[in-house]
C-alpha cells in the first residue's frame, strides 16, 4: 500500500480544515493550543472505564495514507480520507480502542467490490459523549460483534481484510467525535497511543465482558453500608455490594447524559424489582421468564439482543447492560426476531420495534417519578415506586457513582460537596460586576466544574419580570451554546443537577431550565406556561436565582 507522507496531501487537509470552524477547534484542541477552555480536558474524553489502545498491529509503525485530503488510488480523484489507513497481512486482529457499545456491523462484503460505499465489512462503536470510531474493510466473517454488543477496551472485534475499495489488506480507522472526522492520529496520541504500532502497548481483552455477571468496579467512595427510610416509614440498610450496584446505574446513567432525576427513577426501579440486587433467585428468570436487577423479559426478541434465552440471561445479570436497557430500551433486531419464531416465542413487536426505555417515555422528565418508572417496567403493583424516591436520593448523595475514568470536571455534577471544598475557579466567562458574595461563589463554581461553559450572564440593569433578581445582583444565567442540541441539554441538565445538589450550601433560591422550575421548598421540577420565546422560556441558559 502506498505511503502518502507528501506536503501536498498535509496542505490540502488544512485547507478543507480552515473551512470548518468546529473541526478547527478540534484540531486546536487535540494540539493543546491555549484557549479561554485550556483547563478543558474532557472535550474529547469519553466517559467509558478502561485504558484506551491501537486499533490493530501495524506492519511497518507508519500511518499509511493519513487523515486528510488524497488522490484515491482506486476512483483516481481528490477526495477527503476522514481516517488513517493502517496495513498488515489478512487476518490480523482489529480490537476496540476503547470500552463502548456497538452501533453498526455489516458483514458479508466481498473483497474489491464497492459493497457499503466502499468501506467494506465495517464495525462503528460508540463511546459516548459524541464520540464514535470506525473500521472498515474488514475481512468477511471475522466479526465478533453485533449492533447492540457491548465492549470493552482491547476486545477483538474482527481481523484485518479487504473488502470494499481496497488495494490491498488493511484497516481503515476513524474516529468521528459529535459527527464531525477528526485525525485519528492526533486523536489517538492525545491518550497515549501510537495508532500505528507494530506491538501491543497494552493487552487486548479475549473474553466477552457480556457474558460476565460481574458489574464494573464501583467508584473507592462508595460506603460499607448506608441506612435510610422509605416515604412510608420503613427503615432499611444496604450493604456495600448493594451501594456497589447502584454505582453502576449511576455511573451508566451518567454516561448516557441522563439527568439527576432519571438516575433517581432507575434507583427507585431497582429498589423495587430486585432490592438493588440482593433478593434472592433474581439471577434465574421467573415465570414470566423476568431476570436481574431490573427483571427485564429474557425470551429472544425482548430486552437481550441474543439469540438464545440462556445468552439472554447472562447479558441482563451483565448490571451494565441491565442498567442501559433500562434507560434506552431495546429494538426487536431482524435476527433475534426471526431466532424468536423458530423457537416458538412471541417477540415484544415486529423487526425494528423499539421496547421503550425512560427516555423514550413522553414527558419522562415531568411526569412523577413513581409513574415514570411505571411507564418502563409495566409492573402489575404500579404504586410499588413511589415509597423508594428518598431511599435513592439517599444513595445518590452517598454513591460516587461517577462515569468511571472520567475526570472532567462536571463528573461529579451529583456529588455533595462538604463545607469548605466547594471547587471555585475565576475563569473568566462573564462579567461579576454588582453580584452580590453569594452569587459570585455559585458562578464561579460553575465555572470550575463545567468548563464546556463558556458565559454566565450576571447582573442587568432592569427586567421585564418584575421580580427578577438579576437587577439586585442575585440571579445568573448560565448560558447553553448550541441549546437544540441534545448533548447541549445533557449538559443544562447536568448544570442543573449540581445546583440542586448542592442547594443548601449554594443558598440556592429557585432554578430555572427548559420552561420548567425548581425550588428548595417543592423540590421537584414543575412546567411553567409559556412566555412566548426561547429565551423567555429559558431553553438557552439555567437561570439560577440565590438567596443573598
Amino acid at each position: 500500500m502506498s505511503k502518502i507522507i507528501g506536503g501536498v496531501a498535509a496542505a490540502l487537509a488544512l485547507i478543507v480544515m480552515t473551512a470548518g470552524p468546529m473541526v478547527m477547534g478540534l484540531v486546536a484542541t487535540l494540539l493543546g493550543a491555549s484557549s479561554s477552555q485550556d483547563q478543558n480536558t474532557c472535550l474529547l474524553r469519553p466517559p467509558i472505564s478502561g485504558a484506551w489502545t491501537q486499533p490493530t498491529l501495524d506492519a511497518d509503525g507508519q500511518i499509511g495514507s493519513p487523515f486528510g485530503m488524497r488522490f484515491h488510488p482506486i476512483l483516481k480523484i481528490w477526495r477527503m480520507h476522514n481516517g488513517v489507513d493502517l496495513g498488515n497481512a489478512r487476518g490480523t486482529p482489529i480490537w476496540a480502542v476503547s470500552s463502548g457499545t456497538v452501533t453498526a456491523a455489516v458483514d458479508g462484503c466481498v473483497e474489491g467490490g464497492s459493497c457499503n460505499g466502499g468501506a467494506g465489512n465495517t464495525v462503528a462503536i460508540d463511546h459516548g459523549e459524541g464520540v464514535t470510531t470506525k473500521y472498515l474493510h474488514l475481512l468477511t466473517g471475522s466479526l465478533t460483534v453485533r449492533v447492540g454488543d457491548q465492549v470493552q477496551t482491547g476486545q477483538q472485534i474482527a481481523t484485518m481484510g479487504s473488502t470494499g475499495l481496497s488495494t490491498a489488506p488493511h484497516l481503515h480507522f476513524g474516529v468521528q467525535v459529535s459527527g464531525t472526522y477528526v485525525d485519528p492520529d492526533l486523536f489517538m496520541k492525545e491518550r497515549g497511543v501510537n495508532v500505528a504500532a507494530t506491538t501491543m502497548e497494552s493487552g487486548p481483552v479475549a473474553a466477552d465482558p457480556l457474558l460476565s455477571t460481574s458489574p464494573e468496579s464501583p467508584a473507592s467512595t462508595t460506603p460499607d453500608s448506608l441506612t435510610s427510610r422509605t416515604s412510608t416509614g420503613v427503615t432499611v440498610t444496604l450493604s456495600r455490594q448493594q451501594l456497589e450496584e447502584a454505582a453502576v446505574t449511576i455511573g451508566v446513567g451518567r454516561a448516557e447524559g441522563i439527568s439527576q432525576r432519571g438516575i433517581q427513577i432507575a434507583l427507585m426501579t431497582e429498589l423495587q424489582e430486585s432490592n438493588l440486587g440482593a433478593h434472592p433467585g433474581i439471577r434465574t428468570p421467573n415465570a414470566d421468564q423476568d431476570v436481574a436487577n431490573f427483571q427485564q423479559r429474557s425470551l429472544v426478541g425482548w430486552y437481550g439482543p441474543r439469540m438464545s434465552q440462556a445468552e439472554n440471561v447472562a447479558w441482563l445479570n451483565n448490571s451494565e447492560n441491565a442498567a442501559r436497557t433500562f434507560f434506552r430500551g431495546q429494538v426487536v433486531s431482524a435476527e433475534a426476531h426471526a431466532a424468536a419464531l423458530r423457537q416458538g416465542v412471541t417477540p415484544a413487536g415486529p423487526v425494528g420495534y423499539q421496547i421503550p426505555g425512560l427516555i423514550h417515555i413522553a414527558n419522562w422528565d415531568s411526569l412523577p417519578m413513581g409513574r415514570a418508572a411505571q411507564l418502563v417496567q409495566r409492573s402489575a403493583f404500579p404504586d410499588a415506586y413511589d415509597k423508594w424516591a428518598p431511599v435513592a436520593a439517599d444513595i445518590l448523595a452517598v454513591v460516587d457513582g461517577v462515569r468511571p475514568n472520567d475526570e472532567c470536571g462536571d463528573s461529579s455534577f451529583g456529588k455533595v460537596y462538604p463545607p469548605g471544598e466547594m471547587p471555585q475557579s475565576d475563569r473568566w466567562v462573564g462579567s461579576e460586576e454588582r453580584l452580590s458574595p453569594a452569587t459570585i461563589f455559585v458562578k464561579r463554581a460553575v465555572a470550575a466544574l463545567f468548563p464546556q461553559i463558556t458565559l454566565i450572564g450576571g447582573w442587568r440593569a432592569s427586567s421585564d419580570i418584575a421580580t427578577s433578581d438579576h437587577p439586585h445582583g442575585r440571579a445568573i444565567d448560565v448560558m447553553i451554546a448550541d441549546y437544540h442540541d441534545p448533548s447541549q441539554i445533557a449538559l443544562g441538565d447536568r448544570v442543573s443537577d449540581f445546583l440542586i445538589a448542592n442547594h443548601a450550601s449554594l443558598k440556592i433560591k429557585y432554578i430555572i431550565w427548559q420552561q420548567k422550575i425548581w425550588t428548595p421548598t417543592n423540590p421537584t421540577w414543575r412546567p411553567m406556561a409559556d412566555r412566548g420565546s426561547d429565551v423567555a422560556n429559558h431553553l438557552d441558559h439555567v437561570h439560577v436565582s440565590v438567596a443573598e
